[in-house]
């Protein structure tokens, strides 16, 4: 019997727990782990592991995009749905004619949208934060 791996448990909980703006973030990381793991590969021509960090980076930017709410988004919706399409298409011509500066160009912007992100589920936690404040001292 082997033991569970205390590492893959703590980001089990960690996502499990997680706020729908703190999944948001986490997801961003991960994309701009993989995009940040490509460009090595890139500069070598290891085109198996290029293709496949930029592909797990385009399946994380579409799970973005298809849980966008364009109804309770608006404006904003419209225009995260219109940077992840052209993210994802700058990832397809990043990867087909090899081009790491687009690759560096979609980790910039993703780690913007990330900030702006990171900025919003602070923001959500601290309006919760005195509303449970307010129930212990009941």
């Amino acid at each position: 019997m082997s033991l569970p791996n205390p590492y893959a448990q703590y980001r089990q909980n960690n996502v499990e727990t997680a706020t729908p703006t703190r999944m948001v973030v986490m997801l961003y990381d991960g994309a701009i782990r993989f995009l940040s793991q490509s460009l090595p590969a890139m500069r070598v021509k290891k085109y198996d592991q290029q293709s496949e960090n930029i592909g797990k980076a385009q399946a994380i930017i579409s799970h973005l995009r298809d849980t966008l709410d364009f109804g309770a988004g608006g404006a904003v919706a419209r225009h995260l749905d219109t940077m992840y399409v052209g993210l994802f298409d700058t990832l397809t011509e990043a990867n087909i004619h090899d081009r790491p500066e687009l690759v560096e160009q979609a980790i910039e912007a993703l780690r913007e949208l990330r900030e702006a992100w990171a900025e919003v589920d602070r923001q959500c936690q601290a309006r919760k934060a005195p509303i449970a404040i307010e129930r212990i001292a009941a």
